[in-house]
């Protein structure tokens, strides 16, 4: 895994990661409620969020904003709200976000089975293959060049005062 050196509003959240991977991709959680469709996208980021969690809300409104962006780009994205037990409840975490992207119920086990820990954690699948894993938030560019690539050239850490 590499840290990435952030600026920003960016460099008060913990260290940020990116890794470039080449799994098979597990089976999908639960989906709950459908969204505009982006089954014809030939990527798909697996969107991992958590009640309360702060950060989740700031990636998902950057992948809000950006959606355009991702739609050029082929990216489709999905969310899965995990810690929580069914679709009305991942409907309340997802708050404003709840439409934008497909929705569903990620548990414990699924969760484990993509590698997730942490939240926000975003999986990048290509082909059906998980190519790239970003941890925390991160500029949206630098999760694209991992999402086309499916590696990133990230710089070194920069240290902390």
């Amino acid at each position: 895994m590499v840290g990435v050196g952030l600026t920003g509003d960016l460099a008060a959240e913990p260290e940020h990661l990116l890794q470039a991977t080449n799994a098979p991709a597990p089976t999908s959680p639960a989906a709950c409620f459908d969204a505009p469709s982006d089954a014809e996208r030939p990527i798909t980021w697996m969107v991992f969020t958590a009640p309360g969690c702060a950060p989740c809300h700031r990636w998902l409104k950057a992948l809000d904003e950006g959606g355009a962006e991702l739609a050029r780009r082929g990216v489709g994205v999905r969310h899965y709200v995990t810690g929580v037990d069914t679709c009305l409840d991942a409907a309340r975490v997802a708050g404003r976000y709840r439409g934008r992207f497909p929705l569903g119920v990620s548990d414990a086990r699924s969760s484990a089975r993509w590698g997730v820990h942490s939240t926000p954690t975003t999986v990048i699948v290509r082909d059906g293959r998980a190519v790239g894993v970003v941890v925390g938030v991160v500029p949206l560019s630098r999760a694209l060049s991992l999402s086309e690539r499916g590696v990133t050239r990230a710089p070194p850490p920069r240290p902390r005062p």
